[in-house]
């Protein structure tokens, strides 16, 4: 009975691992086709025009990254607004500082994320000034939800603990 019982465990925590991977490809794939927009760069100053059509959901993702190796500390400091109708409806200024280390290459990373549904179609336009970083980078999403943006995060973590319990149950059975 036991035997069966773990066999059952086994079984499941497979089929997650293989879910999960499954769901994080489609969840990505779903998201990278509802980018409207995708511009990366490094200049100083940054301004984007893009229409907005009415009653569509817009999610509004930018990022400063700063990548250092050696001795030197990374850091990122930006400003950044969206402005609809002459108006700033979101602006954030952006400083951070990061030490954490990975493969040799210390990473400074920063950012917002916004969502805006017009009543009317209008034209939404993003600029900013990157004091300090490597590169700064704007995405934007028609009709995407927040769970939807979150998706590929749940599957990674739903990985995390199936892998975790699929581990332990092979160690359990050869204890």
């Amino acid at each position: 009975m036991k035997k069966d019982k773990y066999k059952v465990y086994r079984y499941l925590s497979i089929f997650f691992i293989i879910l999960s991977v499954a769901g994080f490809i489609v969840s990505t794939q779903k998201k990278d086709k509802s980018a409207v927009m995708e511009e990366r760069g490094s200049s100083k100053e940054f301004k984007f025009n893009l229409k907005l059509e009415s009653n569509h959901n817009y999610f509004f993702s930018f990022w400063v990254v700063d990548e250092e190796t050696g001795f030197r500390w990374a850091e990122v400091s930006s400003y950044a607004e969206i402005i609809i109708n002459d108006s700033i409806i979101h602006s954030k200024t952006i400083d951070f500082s990061e030490s954490e280390e990975t493969g040799g290459i210390k990473r400074a990373q920063n950012g917002f994320d916004y969502n805006y549904k017009p009543n009317k179609s209008t034209e939404a336009v993003i600029k900013g000034v990157m004091y300090k970083g490597d590169y700064w980078e704007i995405k934007i999403y028609d009709n995407i939800s927040e769970v939807e943006n979150i998706k590929p995060g749940l599957f990674i973590i739903l990985f995390i603990v199936s892998l975790f319990l699929f581990l332990k149950l092979r160690k359990s059975k050869n204890s």
